[in-house]
């Protein structure tokens, strides 16, 4: 599970190689897709990709979301752009067929977002000892 940075998904590949089955934010990813859009039609296209993601099966949610490239042509080409890189690690989930059991938890990086905010919360508080 990682966002679109594409540093880390280069250090997943070098260590990994192809044994890793890569989960991208699909959150971030539709935050990324109608950043480009007008605010007045953002939650409309929020709320379409969302649907295409609930898409029980993998080609499913994959024709649902290549459907949704073709009309966002027509409304805004980087935002179509945008959608169509790394649309296949967004679907990783469905490709395994485990997209109901761990969707939920897996198909977003805010849950690690959380934990590593409350991490740095905390230890940015401690002072260090000095060495006596």
């Amino acid at each position: 599970m990682i966002d679109g940075s594409k540093g880390l998904r280069r250090g997943v590949q070098e260590v990994f190689g192809d044994a890793a089955a890569v989960q991208r934010c699909a959150w971030h990813k539709q935050e990324n897709i109608v950043a480009y859009l007008p605010t007045g039609q953002q939650a409309t296209w929020r709320h379409k990709m969302q649907r295409a993601y609930e898409q029980p099966t993998y080609a499913e949610a994959k024709a649902a979301l290549e459907r949704l490239a073709r009309e966002l042509r027509t409304v805004n080409e980087s935002a179509a752009r945008s959608l169509a890189e790394g649309l296949e690690e967004t679907l990783t989930l469905h490709r395994l067929g485990v997209a109901g059991e761990l969707g939920r938890s897996f198909k977003t990086t805010n849950v690690l977002d959380s934990v590593m905010a409350q991490v740095e919360q905390r230890t940015g508080k401690v002072d260090p000892v000095a060495d006596e």
